[in-house]
């Protein structure tokens, strides 16, 4: 009776366990299974507010692209290491001097983790005025999730000439053996002062592992020589 009595118990809790026990996650709403805050932080890939540091916005630049188009960059750094946003909404804002907003762009940006990157939003509508400084600001709390390391891609062969159409040209290479997609690349041109003057961004569909890529960004404008040039690489973050 006794062993009747206790295969019936065990029966009854292993039922109850699988009717009504569910397996800690990082996704059930619960603080549990060492996670710092309700589903995120320990063992889970998305960090809890306050365990990621904020981006730095270290300028944003109204740009020319063409005679009477306008566009602007930001530049931006994510410090925090070993975690990125998938998806950052935000907001570009342009003014000019008499500090009326002329032209307004709202997107979603990826942030990779721990690295200076930069976005750059073209062919703003200003009408009849020219802007004279330009604003950027996320427009949401961001969300970063852990993400594998990213390789950083080589930069060779810079070569830019001004003309009529003002040219750079560039090689960008895959250093490691993974392939990478969605790559997005912006070209900034700084003069003596230290200020960016032109910009442009371009879209790497794809890059095998140890290939390379021929990049090309052209103004339809003279553009003075510049002083500096930088290509920062974004690869976007899953």
């Amino acid at each position: 009776l006794a062993i009747f009595i206790a295969g019936i118990f065990v029966f009854l809790v292993s039922s109850w366990r699988i009717l009504f026990y569910t397996r800690a996650s990082c996704t059930d709403g619960v603080q549990n299974n060492g996670e710092r805050g309700i589903d995120c932080g320990g063992s889970c890939s998305r960090l809890c507010a306050g365990e990621a540091l904020p981006p730095l916005v270290h300028f944003t630049r109204a740009v020319e692209t063409e005679r009477g188009v306008w566009g602007a960059v930001a530049y931006l750094e994510n410090r925090t290491k070993g975690a990125g946003v998938a998806s950052a909404p935000f907001v570009i804002k342009l003014y000019d001097t008499q500090n009326i907003l002329v032209a307004e762009r709202h997107g979603v940006v990826s942030v990779p983790a721990e690295t200076t990157f930069a976005l750059f939003e073209g062919a703003l509508l200003t009408g009849d005025r020219v802007p004279s400084r330009a604003t950027f600001e996320f427009t949401a709390p961001l969300v970063f999730d852990r993400v594998a390391e990213r390789p950083a891609l080589r930069q060779s062969n810079q070569h830019f000439e001004s003309g009529a159409v003002s040219r750079l040209e560039a090689t960008l290479g895959n250093p490691s053996f993974a392939p990478l997609t969605n790559i997005s690349v912006t070209a900034l041109l700084f003069g003596a002062d230290g200020n960016v003057f032109a910009a442009l961004e371009t879209e790497v569909p794809s890059l095998s592992g140890l290939g390379s890529v021929s990049l090309s960004f052209s103004w339809p404008r003279p553009l003075p020589a510049p002083a500096r040039i930088e290509l920062l690489s974004r690869v976007q973050t899953p």
